[in-house]
């Protein structure tokens, strides 16, 4: 059954814009060059809505941008549950301009943006994708750490938070504060509210660990996460280890593309964090946006 939307809080963010380009002025060269302006901002009005069946498809592509190079996970079957949960987790649209006059006939504007959801991983509805999913962890670890794994798993929920990586983390906080209310209203049988621990899937860049330029030590390789909020909840983690792409994914490289850019390394890093210990961190996180 398709779910009504309920409101959910609303966050301002600006989204950087690419540089407009006319083909016919291509000629034009360094004159036209100096009209571009490489930081300009236009502000952009996002909402979220609860998750609607509709939405599967959308989930699917968020899902891909982390987890599409490890087939051992269904993302057809996780983004299938995501959409089919009532009043669990919300979504990130465009909200609609006030002051654009809508036509009749007019289809509303479904591009998403973001999820944020969470998957019980010991509720029998969802038996088959959890125990791929746990196999699909302990396959990228060694023995020690899957040996703590297991100590946690039988009272773990999987956390899905994507959004495409120019939607700021301050969107975030409405997003997970929305959750945490959801959990809230859920029947006290329910596998979600049951749930003592959430398990996170972080998407990291690594630089390459490189000489200083004036020192002959080599500098520590610095670390950035893909949803910059989850940094916090690392600090918050009870267990923590890095799960590596391997061969299935090229590096990237930071800045702007220049020579001496860092080389970032993508991997992705699993965070188990208390739920007591949740609101502590998304206020650090509110503090440290303000």
């Amino acid at each position: 059954m398709p779910q009504k939307k309920k409101q959910k809080p609303q966050d301002h963010v600006e989204e950087e814009s690419e540089p407009s380009y006319d083909e016919d002025d291509s000629m034009s060269g360094s004159e036209n060059e100096q009209d571009l302006d490489e930081d300009e901002e236009i502000m952009v009005d996002f909402e979220a809505r609860s998750v609607l069946e509709s939405d599967r498809e959308s989930i699917k592509i968020l899902l891909q941008q982390k987890l599409a190079a490890f087939q051992q996970i269904n993302l057809n079957e996780l983004a299938t549950i995501i959409s089919q949960q009532e009043n669990l987790g919300n979504v990130i649209n465009q909200a609609e301009d006030e002051d654009s006059e809508k036509q009749d006939g007019d289809e509303p504007n479904d591009t998403i943006f973001g999820v944020i959801s969470m998957v019980d991983l010991n509720f029998s509805q969802t038996k088959n994708f959890s125990c791929e999913f746990v196999k699909f962890l302990k396959s990228h670890t060694n023995q020690e750490n899957g040996s703590k794994l297991d100590f946690y798993l039988h009272k773990c929920s999987y956390i899905v938070n994507e959004r495409f990586l120019n939607i700021p983390p301050g969107i975030s906080i409405p997003m997970f504060e929305s959750l945490l209310d959801d959990v809230q209203k859920l029947s006290d049988d329910s596998a979600n509210k049951k749930s003592e621990y959430w398990l996170f899937l972080s998407r990291i860049f690594t630089e390459e660990a490189s000489k200083a330029k004036h020192s002959s030590k080599l500098n520590a390789p610095e670390t950035q996460y893909a949803n910059p909020e989850e940094e916090i909840f690392e600090e918050f983690s009870e267990l923590k280890f890095d799960i590596s792409y391997g061969q299935k994914m090229s590096k990237a490289t930071g800045g702007k593309w220049s020579k001496d850019d860092p080389t970032l390394t993508p991997s992705l890093r699993l965070l188990i964090i208390n739920t007591n210990k949740v609101k502590d961190a998304l206020e650090k996180i509110r503090n440290l946006i303000k």
